[in-house]
Formats: C-alpha cells, structure tokens, sequence
C-alpha cells in the first residue's frame, strides 16, 4: 500500500477537491505512482482542484489522471486555484485564478 495517497473532498459546489497526503518521512516515492489511485465518486462533470504538499512530478500524475473533469486546478497558496485544464465552455479558461475563500473551508483547517 502506497504511504501517498490522494482523498476526495465533496463541496456540492461546481467543483471538488483531491487532497494529496503523504505519509510517513514525508517524501513522495516516483516508485509508487503505479499505485497511487484518484479515489471513486468523483465527479467528472465538475471542476476539480489538486491541494496538498508534493513534489512536481506527482502533481502531473494526478493532473493528467483528472483529465475526464470539465477543469482542473492546482493550488498555489499564493494565488489559489490556477486552472490548468479546461474541457468545456462553460469552464474556467485556463490561467483563471479560483479564489482561496471558495474551498478553504472544505480542508478543515488544513494548510493550502
């Protein structure tokens, strides 16, 4: 079982949360990207933005893993959530900035 894993965090908004976790000394493994699985019940009809501490590479995984989503979105503590990836017209464009105050409070007190 992979100490990295990746959680669903439903909003019942337009779109939903993939919180990355790793576990353990707290450094991603590349040799378990096989393993890792983008959790059931997502929802690929809205937007999903990616929150959590990982390196590069997994962030591209799991970005690519969320292609069937109208959008996608990764968080920039900076920024918020920038999209990357937009399907449908009614998405927002790529380069569009989600504020932080639209999905702070699905993360519990978890740092973005």
């Amino acid at each position: 079982m992979p100490k990295t894993y990746v959680a669903l965090i439903q909003t019942g908004e337009d779109f939903q949360l993939l919180d990355i976790s790793i576990g353990g000394d707290g450094i991603a493994d590349p040799a378990e990207l096989s393993e890792i699985r983008i959790p059931d019940g997502v929802d690929w009809r809205k937007g999903v933005i990616i929150n959590g501490r990982g390196p590069i590479w997994l962030y591209a995984f799991i970005v690519h893993q969320c292609h069937p989503a109208v959008w996608v979105a990764v968080m920039d503590p900076r920024q918020g959530g920038v999209v990357v990836e937009a399907h449908h017209p009614n998405a927002p464009g790529v380069g569009s900035v989600i504020a932080v105050e639209r999905f702070q409070k699905y993360l519990r007190g978890k740092p973005v």
